[in-house]
């Protein structure tokens, strides 16, 4: 992805038309990336995470599962102001625009263990949790008989017709790959996002319907 903004971009993107998960931190024009290779599933219901500490560890999760880390100064941000916040829409126009449903996402003004990725993963948030710098349910509603990430089920999380069934997503929100996108500037764009030099952490649920490129699922800044 290119910049967009003032270059101070924290993004969660597809890493052109590949099937690749990139985390993506700019700092003054310059990017710090992290790539997740092949995890983007089509047609699937997904939990995909980022935590990144204040010493700059920065991981990937898929489903509650690290599958990247890195370490690096560039993957804490700058403390600035990042007015332009959006899921599925990238800061940049050159950028695709998200295809499938979202639901059920949070970003954090802290690192996430992993059990507390997993545990944020299933669960609808009040929006005053500590260090919970915007949150939006986007339609999720967890059933009582939702295969969990951190209980194993006879279904697996994975299994976009079981969680359909069971209604979870049915009212996830929809992106239609050409107009659709989440404006959450109003919310986050204040102090929660633009002093993350404690670390950050991020979750979505994510049922992804086409190769974009670049696509976002989330862009801040």
């Amino acid at each position: 992805g290119n910049p967009g903004g003032g270059g101070d971009n924290l993004v969660l993107t597809r890493e052109g038309t590949t099937n690749n998960l990139r985390l993506e931190v700019w700092k003054n024009g310059g990017v710090t990336a992290l790539n997740a290779t092949g995890a983007i599933k089509l047609n699937t219901w997904q939990h995909f995470s980022v935590t990144v500490t204040s010493s700059g560890v920065a991981t990937l999760y898929v489903n509650g599962n690290p599958v990247a880390t890195n370490t690096s100064s560039g993957f804490i941000p700058s403390a600035v102001n990042r007015p332009s916040c959006y899921l599925g829409k990238s800061n940049n126009s050159n950028d695709a625009l998200f295809q499938g449903q979202m639901s059920n996402f949070s970003f954090w003004k802290t690192a996430l263990t992993q059990a507390q990725v997993q545990a944020a993963s299933n669960a609808v948030l009040s929006g005053s949790e500590s260090n919970l710098a915007y949150y939006d349910s986007l339609g999720f509603n967890p059933q009582s008989v939702t295969p969990n990430i951190t209980t194993p089920a006879a279904l697996p999380y994975s299994t976009a017709t079981a969680q359909v069934f069971n209604g979870t997503f049915v009212n996830a929100q929809v992106f239609n790959g050409s107009s659709t996108f989440v404006n959450a500037s109003l919310t986050a764009s204040g102090s929660g996002v633009s002093n993350l030099t404690g670390g950050f952490s991020a979750g979505i649920w994510a049922y992804t319907s086409a190769v974009g490129n670049f696509a976002r699922y989330f862009d801040f800044g």
